[in-house]
């Protein structure tokens, strides 16, 4: 089920800004990038898990105002997108495929699953406390450490149970880790009055 606001529709929508307004990219480049790229994946719709971002490198798609310049059409390109908007398609996506894999407070509670925090570097360095049991492992880092859980069943958690967690989860049970995350992370653990440690 697609997040509310985010729904796929399969007509194909205009253009929803003015392209003579962009800077270094014509009208007629845009219109044709919007028929060509996002008109043939709205037709292509049951087949497209979800689409972030595209960026047409094909010879055609850039040749119009650039030339053999793929370098500027792609700093043009770059220049132009709405960072916040494939921000929160990126987020909705990860909610909407890993939601099976969130876990509540009292079910980690009454589970022997290995607990992890994965909060990013600078969140974990900045509190002063973990879930107790818990050991941090960098979420950046999570194809290098994947290995020490093998054939292991875990909890993830990160500040509020979004994003970061959501991610780590996800991509431990790619590495065949029996991996799932804390539903409100160490923030709804903590606001419930359950066991933390001060760091060592």
């Amino acid at each position: 089920m697609e997040p509310e606001g985010l729904q796929m529709n399969p007509a194909i929508r205009p253009l929803s800004f003015d392209p003579a307004k962009l800077r270094g990219l014509s009208e007629r480049l845009l219109q044709s990038h919007h028929q060509n790229k996002y008109g043939g994946a709205v037709k292509r719709l049951h087949a497209i898990r979800a689409e972030l971002a595209a960026l047409d490198l094909y010879e055609h798609a850039y040749h119009m105002d650039f030339g053999a310049d793929a370098k500027a059409y792609v700093a043009a390109f770059m220049e132009n997108i709405d960072w916040d908007g494939v921000a929160l398609r990126y987020a909705a996506a990860v909610e909407g495929s890993t939601a099976a894999l969130a876990i509540g407070a009292e079910e980690i509670q009454n589970a022997n699953s290995r607990r992890i925090d994965v909060r990013r570097k600078g969140a974990y360095d900045a509190a002063p406390e973990v879930i107790e049991g818990a050991v941090w492992r960098d979420p950046e880092k999570v194809d290098e450490w994947a290995g020490e859980w093998a054939g292991a069943e875990v909890v993830v958690y990160c500040v509020y149970g979004h994003e970061v967690g959501q991610s780590t989860a996800a991509r431990l049970r790619d590495a065949g880790v029996s991996a799932r995350f804390l539903s409100g992370g160490i923030e709804d653990w903590k606001t419930a009055g359950r066991p933390v440690r001060r760091k060592a």
